[in-house]
């Protein structure tokens, strides 16, 4: 359909009009208007909810490995120095066979041991063993003890218990006959064994031979004196050595 246009005073169609006498071709449309400024920023919306929570934490530590293989030893350290030399050292104290009671020290004029002790001279030491031997014949059966102690007065009968350091006790089975010899030190386990020779080799006697400490380690100090008692005596042929060790 063709378009109509109308003039803009006589209101008419311009094919009628007499206004203009020329017919009047439509222009071009005219550019585009330049864009709007932006408008502000609308409102912030709402908050969206919250997200579901985690999974729960991280699983349990695996288990630990191996130990792995020990190393090689190190070489051994350079050896110290030598230790100071000991100033302490044994002695035996002779005593020999009597009757029941003291025996008698080694060079006794003929006084038993409560008379003429034996005189400690180092400063401090021990007891440390005992040792016997007898010549019997026919010794019977029956328990034989050898008490060493000190500071007895010189006309003890039988010493007090609080002198004795330590016991020796010579426990016999059966007869015996022959030499008998035997030791005992605080140190031993349990009861030791006793020897005999009757016309030939030494051999296990019946008998058993135990150290009692009635003080522990059986001190001894200078100037202390020191007697063996014994009770009974298994016989007059005998010899008993004491070892003391101090440092002297």
């Amino acid at each position: 359909m063709k378009n109509k246009y109308y003039c803009c005073r006589c209101g008419k169609c311009f094919e009628y009009c007499c206004c203009i006498k020329t017919i009047i071709v439509p222009g071009r449309r005219g550019r585009p208007g330049r864009t709007g400024r932006i408008g502000d920023p609308g409102a912030t919306g709402p908050t969206g909810p919250t997200g579901p929570t985690g999974g729960p934490d991280p699983g349990p530590t695996g288990a630990t490995g191996d130990t792995g293989p020990t190393g090689a030893t190190g070489d051994t350290g350079a050896t110290g120095d030598t230790g100071p030399a000991s100033t302490l050292s044994t002695k035996p104290i002779f005593f020999g066979g009597t009757n029941t009671g003291f025996a008698r020290l080694a060079g006794s004029p003929g006084q038993t041991s409560e008379v003429l002790p034996y005189v400690v001279a180092g400063i401090t030491g021990n007891l440390v063993a005992l040792s016997g031997s007898i010549n019997a014949n026919n010794l019977t059966a029956g328990t034989y003890t050898y008490e060493m102690v000190t500071n007895v007065p010189n006309n003890t009968g039988t010493p007090s218990p609080a002198n004795v350091l330590a016991t020796v006790s010579l426990v016999v089975t059966a007869t015996i006959t022959g030499t008998i010899k035997f030791s005992s030190k605080p140190t031993d386990i349990g009861a030791q064994s006793v020897f005999v020779s009757n016309n030939g080799v030494y051999t296990v006697a019946p008998a058993t031979v135990t150290w009692t400490s009635n003080v522990p380690t059986a001190p001894v100090v200078r100037d202390d004196s020191l007697s063996l008692f014994i009770s009974p005596t298994p016989a007059t042929s005998a010899v008993y050595t004491v070892y003391v060790r101090t440092d002297v």
